[in-house]
């Protein structure tokens, strides 16, 4: 992995959908299901499909989940997902309020997106995490504290972002300029 992304640990797995604007894959399906049944049991004549579902044989194998035992929902996707995000615990989880709307920075270049989309997760490239992988002699930042995402954007006083990580997250110039200007590829 770290060939690929230049990272040494994943992201975690509740963020992928928020930072890449695609729905979960289960709530993606769930839609589409009550999409399917919506559309069998009331735009369709009937069908014989229709009378197939509604008089289906008994379950053969235990492992099959058939249409006709979905539930259809009445919440939306988009409902579904930031309950999801709100009930998980996820690092930095404030900065995101909606999962569903693309994250601010997400029209800028790949290279602001990436670097961003790492300091909202904190799973950059950092001395901790190189440390921690053998990539790197020390874990030390400059100032001489463990240099992790969140010591150099909040607190080290040599690659501080003065406006702080929620200034940091909505993208904007300032945050743009000081992500060009910072000596550390993150």
């Amino acid at each position: 992995m770290r060939i690929i992304s230049g990272t040494v640990r994943s992201t975690q797995t509740i963020w992928l959908p928020t930072l890449s604007n695609i729905a979960p894959p289960d709530l993606r399906r769930l839609s589409h299901t009550t999409k399917i049944l919506h559309k069998l049991k009331s735009l369709l004549p009937v069908l014989p499909l229709q009378i197939d579902i509604l008089e289906h044989p008994p379950l053969r194998l235990k492992s099959r989940a058939p249409i006709w035992h979905a539930e259809t929902q009445s919440e939306s996707v988009e409902y579904l997902w930031t309950r999801r995000w709100e009930q998980s615990e996820p690092r930095n989880k404030d900065l995101i309020k909606e999962p569903f709307k693309k994250v601010p920075g997400w029209d800028g270049t790949r290279a602001t997106r990436t670097t961003l989309n790492r300091i909202r997760t904190e799973q950059g490239r950092c001395n901790y995490l190189l440390h921690k992988w053998g990539m790197v002699d020390s874990p030390l930042c400059e100032c001489g504290e463990t240099q992790t995402i969140k010591h150099m954007v909040e607190s080290c006083p040599i690659t501080m972002f003065k406006k702080g990580l929620t200034k940091l997250h909505e993208g904007g110039p300032t945050a743009i300029k000081w992500l060009e200007e910072l000596n550390t590829r993150l």
